[in-house]
């Protein structure tokens, strides 16, 4: 009797615990909904991606990109955009730009192929940029 007391208190105590720790918004991996100036990227050969979701940040970041092929798809979108700016530059292996642009304003996604070039690296900088981007790099 005392045995099965505390199995059934011991099941409810794991119940408890289980109830009152899952959370009822999750945010699946990937997204940066709920992740406030934590960018998220991947990066894998002939395919780039980053998204943020960011509040009043500065900062610059440089990533190598593996790609082999010359023609590829740029995908980018900037929505909810209260302040700042986001430059994005796209270098050859030559070090020549082979893509740059600023983005000050909401819009939706745009693409655009990238020709005759390989892309060795991105450089995205934000100033006191409040908004979410997302930027994605990928083979045509």
């Amino acid at each position: 009797m005392i045995i099965c007391k505390k199995i059934i208190l011991l099941v409810l105590i794991c119940t408890a615990f289980i109830l009152n720790s899952c959370r009822e918004e999750i945010v699946p991996p990937g997204n940066p909904a709920g992740n406030i100036n934590e960018p998220v990227q991947e990066s894998y050969i002939d395919y780039y991606t980053f998204k943020i979701n960011a509040s009043n940040i500065t900062f610059s970041k440089i990533d190598y990109t593996y790609f082999n092929a010359t023609t590829n798809y740029l995908s980018f979108s900037l929505l909810d955009h209260k302040s700042g700016h986001v430059d994005l530059e796209i270098w050859s292996r030559n070090n020549v730009i082979i893509y740059s642009t600023r983005f000050t304003k909401d819009f939706s996604r745009t693409i655009i192929t990238i020709d005759g070039n390989v892309p060795e690296l991105i450089r995205i900088k934000l100033n006191d940029f409040t908004g979410k981007v997302s930027i994605e790099l990928s083979r045509y």
